[in-house]
This record gives structure tokens, C-alpha cells and sequence, in this order.
């Protein structure tokens, strides 16, 4: 564990010169979306792309590095395991995805913003670990520099897909505020279950890889 411990304050350490970047960011963010689309479908919409650009952000800053100063190469030399460090890593986004979500609510009591529900938090957590889940051990398999024009383009898409989700939403005039409890806790469930078979796999692949 404290093997762990000391490769997320790595993850930090790495992206100190990006944090207070990505704290404005999870400050404005919401702040932003609030006012350009106000209450359509409610917290979701504003907590999920705070978290996707929040979590993006700081991982991408770290990857370029990682990259740049061959970070993968230099950790294989120390006591850290690879298991561990890709443990560390999906920890990482769960601690990043947490901040957003005190980040929100402390603007909540601030701001007159949507209140942040269990199933906005619960959808957002599922997409955030597919779209993790699914980039992580491609960047393991592929590097860095051959993967990180995926990952740009699905972020940068976000803002043209989702006025068509708002509007998908609009039209059938569904809130999610009265979701049932069934669908909440499979948001959380199927997060858990993906970030795990993502991160087996995200060993395996780096297990396997030589520098």
C-alpha cells in the first residue's frame, strides 16, 4: 500500500506544474456550463464535463512527462513493481474524479448551480471509467505518442455531441432526478467491474512490454 501511496504523490508531483490550471478549471467549468445551458438535464451535463476535461487535463500532462523523460523506462529500474504501477495509476483518476466531486458541491453551496444527485454522479463515473478504462491500456500497449491523437479527438468531440443529447433530452422532457435506485447502483457497479478488467488488462500489456 504505501508502494502505491508513493506513486500517486508521483502522479501529482508530475502534474504540479498543471494543478493550479486544473483547479481553475474544476472551478470554472461548471460555472461556465451552468450558464450557457442552465437546468437541461440537470447536474449531469456540467459535472461530467467538468470531470472529463478536469481528468483529461491532468492526465495528459502527465503522459507528456512520462514521455518526454522516459518515466516508464527509469521506474522499471526502481522497487516499484509494474503491477503497482498501474494500479497507482486507475487510483489516480478515482482521487482526480473525487476532487470534482467536492470541487462541485463546495460551488454548489456558493453558486446557484444544479445539485449534484447520486445518478449524475454514478452515469458520470461510468463514462469517465470507460473512456479511462479503454485509453490506459491502449497507451500501454501503443505509447504515448501514438495514441494521444485518440484521446484528444473523443475529448474535443464532447462539445458537438452533446447538444444533441441535450436536445435528445429536451424533446422527451426526462430529468434525472427521479431515476430509480436499480440504475444508480449499476452506474457504480459496472464502473467498478470495467476499471477492474481495464486495469488486468493494463498489467498484462505492460507486464509484457520491453523498453
Amino acid at each position: 500500500m504505501k508502494l502505491i501511496l508513493n506513486l500517486i504523490k508521483k502522479e501529482f508531483l508530475l502534474a504540479k506544474n498543471y494543478l493550479l490550471i486544473t483547479l481553475a478549471t474544476a472551478i470554472f467549468i461548471p460555472l461556465f456550463v451552468n450558464s450557457k445551458i442552465g437546468n437541461i438535464g440537470g447536474s449531469f451535463i456540467i459535472f461530467f464535463i467538468t470531470v472529463i476535461y478536469t481528468e483529461y487535463l491532468l492526465y495528459n500532462s502527465i503522459s507528456i512527462v512520462e514521455h518526454k523523460y522516459k518515466g516508464s523506462y527509469l521506474l522499471s529500474a526502481t522497487p516499484f513493481s509494474r503491477n503497482t504501477q498501474v494500479k497507482a495509476k486507475y487510483i489516480f483518476i478515482l482521487i482526480i474524479f473525487l476532487l470534482c466531486f467536492f470541487i462541485y458541491n463546495i460551488i454548489f453551496m456558493i453558486f446557484a448551480i444544479p445539485k449534484l444527485n447520486l445518478f449524475s454522479t454514478g452515469l458520470t463515473l461510468l463514462i469517465t471509467s470507460i473512456f479511462f478504462g479503454l485509453i490506459i491500456p491502449i497507451q500501454y500497449k501503443f505509447g504515448y505518442e501514438k495514441t494521444k491523437y485518440i484521446s484528444a479527438t473523443l475529448i474535443f468531440l464532447t462539445p458537438f455531441l452533446l447538444p444533441k443529447f441535450l436536445q435528445n433530452i429536451a424533446s422527451k422532457n426526462y430529468t434525472f432526478k427521479n431515476s430509480e435506485q436499480v440504475y444508480i447502483l449499476l452506474f457504480y457497479l459496472l464502473s467498478i467491474i470495467f476499471l477492474y478488467f481495464s486495469a488486468i488488462i493494463s498489467i498484462y500489456i505492460y507486464s509484457k512490454k520491453d523498453f
